[in-house]
């Protein structure tokens, strides 16, 4: 009994990361911390991936409307007679966690009075008195004015990432959208200048550019940036109505002015998308040179997600977030994100499945590509290999989305996604909708497809150039010497993207 009960209080006293890697160890050896050590990023030590939450009720409704659900939920639970603690326990999890918030925004508005009561200047004290106040309204309350929306978002965003400051929130939504309102409202009723307007806008844009993550460092090596941030612009609402507007422009010109990388403005153009709206993207691009915005067809991604058996209101008002990814407006998230690192693969199939950064075996034994006669061969083995790697990373990550759940939930972000209140369930275990989405992406694709060119035009095509044990000999020693050298010009000057 002793033996047993210093066994839980060690598995309960480690993180989920911990769990998680314990638990692909188990049914995988090492094979995984090999692939890692190879250059792939892990999986593993990330939360769970949210994407754009409901800013729109938040601004429109406050935080308090989040929390009095919450509330009614307990009580109804209580009423009901129910006996799911697990649902209880996440509408406990999710109240305390909106009303810390609420704190959080308040302990800033309570600094900002005390720096105004030492301020001389008699204009900055009165901007630190309203920066007080606007934070002790929002996001508690529904925001009246264009800066409190704003203000609201922020401080809700911010908040998110303190709950997971290894993944926060990829996505701010359809900022054009639910902002417009207070913008509109504000400028007719004289409260804000096109110029106050545009500040604004420039310091949401610094914030979202100066967010960083605590990152494993195989991601520090794979990513090398800041945090992922996606302003949704322009496209349909749910009603399938363009809404592209005056804030759209301001947003895009913001951009251009400023050239930052992120957050990346995407634009969810249509056949309706008018064409003053796509010559300002176009040129915000030119000046940010490239990138931002982007450009997503939001006719074709609407015609793919009602394929898919999404509905046609939540394709129409489909979202966008992280780098790159559309999501049906009843979603907002995708659950899991891996990578492949397809260079790795065709490395494998140089090697008879074993990397040469480490030495170890992480593939298939697809045999000595000394002996392949044809390109088709040594191309077949390179899929076998992909094949091999990308199944068996799919079975540990799938172990890996059963942990990480239960033992790492994240109430703030699942009350701020739709679906999740509703179903008392956090979001990474089914609180979101019926339709569950997981990403998977390939990485280094383009030097993937430049090496097997380089492989089938030196070795196979003009074979009087170089050899395999050539090519084999120069890239184990790293192309040292004046005939490794050579052979990496060769490889150099094949034609190529």
């Amino acid at each position: 009994w002793d033996i047993l009960m210093e066994a839980i209080e060690f598995w309960k006293g480690k993180t989920a990361v911990d769990k998680a890697r314990e638990l692909g160890t188990a049914v995988m050896g090492s094979w995984y911390d090999d692939l890692s050590a190879a250059g792939v990023p892990r999986y593993d030590w990330k939360a769970q991936l949210p994407g754009a939450l409901m800013y729109e009720r938040v601004v429109n409704q406050g935080l308090r409307d989040f929390i009095k659900e919450a509330e009614e939920r307990q009580q109804a639970w209580v009423e009901n007679k129910d006996d799911d603690f697990e649902k209880l326990y996440f509408w406990q999890a999710a109240d305390m966690s909106g009303k810390a918030v609420i704190h959080f925004a308040r302990r800033h508005a309570m600094h900002l009075k005390e720096l105004a009561a030492k301020e001389k200047d008699p204009e900055r004290r009165q901007e630190l008195e309203e920066m007080a106040q606007i934070c002790e309204w929002v996001p508690e309350n529904p925001a009246r004015t264009f800066r409190e929306a704003l203000q609201s978002v922020v401080l809700v965003h911010l908040a998110t990432k303190l709950e997971t400051p290894h993944y926060p929130p990829t996505g701010f939504g359809l900022m054009d959208q639910y902002l417009y309102p207070f913008f509109k409202k504000d400028l007719e009723e004289g409260r804000l200048s096109l110029d106050q307007a545009a500040n604004l806008i420039g310091d949401f844009l610094l914030y979202a550019a100066r967010l960083e993550w605590i990152v494993e460092m195989s991601w520090r090596d794979y990513m090398q940036k800041g945090v992922l941030s996606s302003v949704g612009l322009a496209g349909t609402n749910q009603n399938g109505e363009e809404i592209s507007n005056e804030l759209t422009y301001l947003f895009l010109h913001i951009a251009g002015l400023s050239g930052y990388a992120e957050p990346h403005l995407a634009i969810r153009y249509s056949k309706d998308t008018p064409r003053w709206l796509m010559r300002k993207a176009i040129e915000t691009n030119i000046k940010v040179k490239g990138g931002v915005p982007q450009f997503q067809n939001g006719d074709h991604a609407i015609e793919y997600m009602m394929k898919r058996g999404v509905s046609q209101e939540s394709a129409n008002g489909w979202i966008t977030h992280g780098c790159s990814q559309g999501m049906p407006a009843d979603q907002r998230s995708s659950m899991a994100t891996d990578y492949l690192n397809v260079p790795l693969c065709i490395d494998l199939a140089l090697h008879n499945g074993i990397a040469s950064k480490t030495g170890k075996e992480i593939g298939l034994k697809t045999g000595d590509p000394r002996h392949f006669k044809t390109f088709d061969e040594f191309y077949d083995a390179f899929k076998k290999q992909v094949e091999y790697v990308f199944s068996r990373q799919m079975w540990y990550d799938r172990l890996v989305d059963q942990v990480k759940p239960k033992y790492y939930q994240q109430p703030l972000v699942s009350m701020l996604l739709p679906g999740c209140l509703e179903k008392g369930k956090d979001f990474a275990q089914g609180g979101l909708s019926h339709y569950r989405i997981t990403l998977r992406k390939d990485r280094g694709i383009i030097p993937a497809a430049d090496s097997l060119t380089a492989v089938k035009k030196l070795i196979y095509e003009d074979s009087n150039k170089l050899t395999m044990d050539g090519l084999l000999e120069a890239m184990d020693s790293n192309f040292a010497g004046d005939s490794g050298e050579q052979i990496r010009q060769m490889c150099f000057s094949v034609a190529k993207y």
